[in-house]
């Protein structure tokens, strides 16, 4: 609003009105023209407008479930908000970036002229973790834009004098520095910033805001507020100019979402969950935007929800890759005795029935033995299940009348000494040979490749209890057992 003092008889504005007092909101230069009988006055005045980065708290603010609302007017005050662009001509000076891929800077602070840098230096030098990689302008010019006092971790009361610079590419084997090859220095304490080497230029921009104050009565740059109402921030700027916005905050309930317990995802067969309906939109991790999700590929799933009040919530779900098991398995009987080995594929649950009566005998997964109760011929069902399905196996067996004394028989390798207090001998002049030993309840407690032709000594009784055990030889013309006794030492 632009108007003078005093009462007078008639007012002429260069905008051509002819009121006390005139509204304006453009920049320029404005006179008016005043009249009192025959007497006339003149004054003028010039307006500047101050650009001003718009403070905007927002359309709408929830506070969902009770959890406190931040609010930011999208705006800090200086130098908080103040950002420093560096640009960096790789071509000037003592330079070895010519043609780099990647460029950091390499930088520290002066708090005083001639004071000298302070330690740390901040940014890459030989470790390649980001920290001050510059953006290529291309043909050679790279650009960095931080806030010095966040950079270098300054505190915002103290003068910062200028900048030390060295620029190097992503492992430190090449530099950047002035044309005497020396750190580059930029004054920061001119009202723009500046340096003596022309391959370095900057600007500053700053966000104008000296001062901000919350309806709250609190002025820090953002707030938390647990109570619906109305808020409002003035951000006051140079010049006696200020900005304020104001927001009306509202409450909801947080939604409310449950994708149930992990799935397994059986034989490469896509699995769908479904998740909680009546929210006006879904975000998965994987980029589906649907309240259902089809997959076949294994992993954690996140799923958020927003609700109409613009409250989220998530949840997240693991499937597990899986497949149905296969059932196998062989036997050696000994006897009423038989040894079982394990040869399914895929884990899962076990069910043994070893004489197809409809009961289960084991539930042990791997080896097992069972003494049947009479000689005679069995079938023996094996059951292998998990999430994915089932497979079952089924063998005939027959369990005859042979006791330990009839093992001896073809295909079996001299052993000695028998009986043994531990390691034992076999002789062949096979290289594909092997043996195994079991207790005789069917449990194999060695195995053993004979690596040689001639005397092979065998240690698999080593360190076990004195007894009887049974000793198979497996060579390229068959197998046999035979009766081997441990003793005591």
């Amino acid at each position: 609003t632009l108007e003078t003092a005093g009462n007078f008889d008639s007012y002429l504005w260069s905008t051509g009105a002819s009121t006390p007092n005139i509204v304006v909101n453009q920049s320029g230069t404005y006179w008016l023209e005043v009249s009192a009988g025959t007497l006339t006055a003149r004054d003028t005045i010039v307006l500047s407008e101050l650009p001003l980065a718009p403070v905007n708290l927002g359309a709408s603010g929830v506070i969902c479930g009770g959890t406190p609302l931040n609010l930011f007017p999208g705006v800090e005050i200086s130098p908080f908000g103040d950002s420093l662009t560096i640009m960096y001509d790789a071509t000037l000076g003592q330079s070895q970036l010519v043609g780099a891929t990647s460029v950091y800077m390499h930088s520290t602070f002066e708090y005083i002229p001639f004071g000298g840098p302070v330690s740390p230096w901040i940014g890459n030098w030989g470790v390649n973790d980001g920290l001050g990689q510059m953006t290529s302008l291309g043909n050679d010019k790279w650009t960095i834009t931080i806030n010095v006092y966040d950079y270098y971790s300054i505190d915002p009361d103290t003068t910062v004098n200028g900048l030390f610079l060295v620029f190097r590419n992503a492992n430190g084997t090449a530099t950047g520095k002035d044309d005497s090859g020396n750190d580059i220095f930029l004054a920061l304490s001119g009202s723009t910033p500046v340096s003596a080497f022309q391959g370095v230029t900057a600007s500053n921009q700053t966000t104008g805001y000296s001062s901000i104050l919350w309806s709250t009565g609190e002025t820090s740059s953002s707030i938390n507020v647990t109570s619906p109402g109305s808020y409002w921030v003035s951000m006051a700027a140079d010049a006696g100019c200020t900005v304020s916005d104001t927001l009306t905050v509202t409450t909801s309930p947080s939604p409310g979402i449950q994708l149930g317990p992990d799935r397994i995802i059986c034989n490469n067969q896509p699995i769908t969950v479904n998740a909680t309906g009546g929210f006006t939109s879904y975000a998965w991790s994987n980029g589906a935007t649907t309240q259902a999700l089809t997959t076949s590929i294994a992993g954690i799933y996140t799923l958020t929800v927003t609700n109409a009040a613009g409250c989220e919530a998530f949840d997240q779900i693991v499937f597990t890759e899986n497949a149905t098991p296969t059932a196998a398995f062989t036997f050696v009987a000994n006897g009423l005795q038989v040894a079982f080995s394990d040869g399914s594929n895929g884990s899962g649950n076990y069910s043994w029935d070893f004489q197809n009566n409809g009961s289960v005998d084991n539930t042990t997964s791997g080896d097992v033995s069972f003494t049947y109760p009479q000689t005679g011929q069995y079938v023996v069902r094996l059951i292998v299940s998990n999430a994915c399905g089932s497979d079952t196996a089924f063998a005939n067996i027959n369990v005859p009348t042979v006791g330990l004394e009839s093992l001896i028989g073809a295909n079996v390798l001299p052993v000695y000494p028998n009986p043994t207090t531990g390691a034992f001998y076999v002789q062949t002049d096979d290289l594909q040979s092997r043996i195994r030993v079991f207790t005789v309840s069917g449990v194999c407690v060695g195995e053993e490749q004979l690596l040689n032709t001639g005397r092979v000594e065998i240690r698999s009784l080593q360190g076990k209890q004195p007894g009887v055990y049974l000793l198979e030889t497996i060579t390229p013309a068959g197998s046999g057992f035979q009766r081997i006794v441990l003793i005591q030492e």
